[in-house]
């Protein structure tokens, strides 16, 4: 992620994890991410996906038929600026 100062600023999104589990429990973040934010000198944003894998299992090859109702909550965004590479 390398910001132009001549062109307008974009949005990036990034699983931290690296990869979906089939649990509901959080995975082991990879440093890229925030690599490329800090590097960018931008904050992160955390948003969480819930009962996203009742739509793709992780080894599925299609999507799920059915609704399915999610629920999406976005947190605060904090500034990597206290941490190092």
């Amino acid at each position: 992620m390398v910001h132009n100062n001549s062109e307008p600023p974009s949005t990036e999104q990034t699983a931290p994890e690296g990869t979906r589990y089939d649990t509901q429990q959080v995975g082991p973040f990879k440093k890229g991410p925030f690599r490329m934010a800090m590097s960018a000198h931008v904050p992160v944003l955390p948003i969480v996906f819930r009962n996203a894998e009742m739509v793709a299992a992780r080894d599925a090859a299609t999507l799920c038929p059915g609704k399915v109702a999610h629920v999406v909550e976005v947190e605060t965004p904090f500034a990597l600026s206290a941490f190092r590479h």
